[in-house]
């Protein structure tokens, strides 16, 4: 896969994911929607390079074949990785600011169809981002939950994933009590999302094709 198709993948991912980060129940921005369709639209007519500037204040701070990291403000922000991403990478400055990213998305992107794809182990750098508050992983084989359920994470999405322990996914979600939306692609049961639901009235648990037209990705 090239560095432009790569790209323009994962930023198309983006656009389902980023825009619920500050949305309220009920409601979705769609400013960052928008926002979301104007990169992945410069992605597909000149790919991205160290130090495209997407808005005022976005700017790429790291690209390869493994990766790409969003800064805002010149801090890291957004991250869209796959599971060849090797943290000890990065050049010295990001690796220092690395725990300041607040989005990830992370999948086997390079797969060509579902069946063919590997269900990878969560790296452990992924624990390291204590700020994070927009999680999307796709082709994990998740037995917990990849981060700390003391995190504020507001968005989560888990969609060709393999929960190998139900039991221990559901509870961990249970605990996260800033989650707004929890997105899947029919991971959970009506008694699963019944469960999350009793546990955290204020979420939404949503199908992703239904997230998506709620979303007006295909206006």
């Amino acid at each position: 896969m090239s560095r432009r198709q790569f790209a323009s993948l994962i930023l198309i991912i983006l656009s389902i994911g980023l825009s619920a980060q500050e949305a309220s129940k009920g409601a979705l921005v769609k400013e960052d929607s928008m926002r979301a369709s104007t990169r992945m639209t410069m992605v597909h007519g000149a790919g991205l390079t160290l130090g495209t500037r997407l808005t005022d204040d976005e700017t790429v701070l790291f690209v390869d074949s493994t990766a790409i990291i969003l800064g805002l403000v010149g801090r890291p922000n957004t991250l869209f990785a796959t599971y060849k991403f090797d943290l000890f990478e990065l050049p010295p400055n990001l690796q220092l600011d690395f725990t300041s990213l607040r989005v990830v998305i992370l999948g086997d992107f390079e797969g060509s169809k579902l069946e063919l794809r590997e269900f990878h182990k969560i790296p452990d750098w992924l624990k390291l981002l204590h700020q994070l508050d927009s999680l999307i992983v796709y082709n994990a084989k998740l037995d917990q939950m990849p981060f700390s359920t003391s995190l504020s994470i507001k968005y989560l999405e888990l969609c060709e994933d393999h929960l190998s322990d139900k039991g221990a996914i559901l509870q961990g979600i249970g605990d996260l009590r800033d989650l707004k939306y929890l997105v899947h692609d029919h991971l959970f049961s009506q008694s699963d999302c019944l469960f999350i639901q009793t546990k955290l009235p204020q979420a939404i648990v949503i199908s992703k094709s239904d997230y998506d037209r709620m979303n007006g990705r295909f206006r």
